[in-house]
């Protein structure tokens, strides 16, 4: 049996993994359009319903199975009728620990990432390719946070900002604007309350009202701070001293992996136009923000965005 799963997202990696485990006879292919890989490690049940994990980001090349093979690219068709997955593939990840070394030869030899067609015969198939983002726009002022790249991307944006307009009433903007500091925050939301998805009416005004009760507890407790100076201030200097090396490593770290597979921007300029998908964001993504006082939100309910300045 031949089994292909489409997407490096955590619901595609855990297929993965337990198609290697229940069936080792069978041949089963992962098919990544990222070079990361989402999985989860330390699971604990809470509940009869609910479980807690932790997310955990690999490169592609560190997963290796008997019975598995990672290719790296893009789906382009599906023939249901022959059982058939056209591929631009743009790499092959190896099984063995040999083959990787093999690998790595090769592209050490080889310049560019040019993409192949690949047929990809199936037997069955799992679609994990998570859902497709609404781009407003494309612009240098423009973020759409969906991925890991995009969110590391955001966060080295933020350092320089004053103000935020975030658009958008889901999961991402609600943990994205409780967890944002330091700037001046504008939540543009088309419903007549915050997370509409998730609370009806009366839960969600006693959400909002928490977050600002929160930020206000926040702005006062550090004009305490100011105010009384002295080691509170050395401690403050110390902890943003240390929060700077931090975002320096992370820098650091995602500066290796645009040198290799080229910065947001300039994939998007090689794309033109097509979008390029990432394994989508975990819990705690937002303990990578940039620290600092408290956010000033100002919400505007019932909003569209009709037009994009490039001002």
């Amino acid at each position: 049996m031949r089994h292909v799963v489409i997407g490096g997202g955590i619901g595609g990696v855990c297929c993965v993994e337990e198609l290697c485990r229940l069936v080792p006879q069978d041949v089963v292919t992962l098919v990544t359009a990222s070079p990361a890989l989402k999985g989860v490690s330390g699971v604990v049940r809470l509940s009869k319903y609910v479980e807690e994990f932790k997310v955990v980001e690999r490169r592609a090349e560190s997963m290796v199975r008997r019975n598995l093979r990672i290719v790296r690219g893009r789906v382009v068709g599906l023939d249901l009728a022959a059982r058939t997955v056209s591929l631009a593939v743009t790499h092959q990840g190896p099984t063995t620990q040999q083959q990787q070394q093999q690998q790595r030869q090769q592209q050490q030899q080889q310049s560019g990432t040019e993409e192949a067609e690949e047929l990809l015969p199936y037997d069955t198939l799992c679609i994990c390719a998570g859902a497709r983002p609404k781009v407003l726009a494309h612009h240098d002022r423009v973020v759409t946070l969906r991925d890991t790249e995009s969110m590391q991307d955001f966060a080295h944006r933020l350092a320089g900002s004053r103000r935020v307009v975030v658009v958008g009433n889901g999961g991402i903007a609600l943990e994205l604007v409780g967890s944002v500091r330091g700037v001046e925050v504008i939540w543009v939301i088309r419903h007549s309350h915050i997370a509409d998805a998730f609370f009806d009416v009366d839960a969600a005004e006693f959400l909002l009202g928490e977050m600002q009760w929160r930020q206000e507890q926040e702005k006062a407790q550090q004009e305490q701070e100011q105010a009384d100076g002295g080691v509170q201030t050395q401690d403050r200097d110390k902890s943003q001293k240390s929060m700077t090396r931090q975002q320096q490593q992370q820098q650091q770290q995602q500066e290796e992996v645009w040198q290799q597979h080229g910065a947001p921007d300039q994939r998007q300029q090689k794309a033109q136009g097509r979008q390029e998908l990432g394994a989508a964001l975990g819990p705690k993504w937002t303990e990578a923000l940039p620290k600092g006082p408290p956010a000033n939100v100002k919400l505007e309910r019932s909003a569209q965005v009709s037009r994009q300045s490039s001002d």
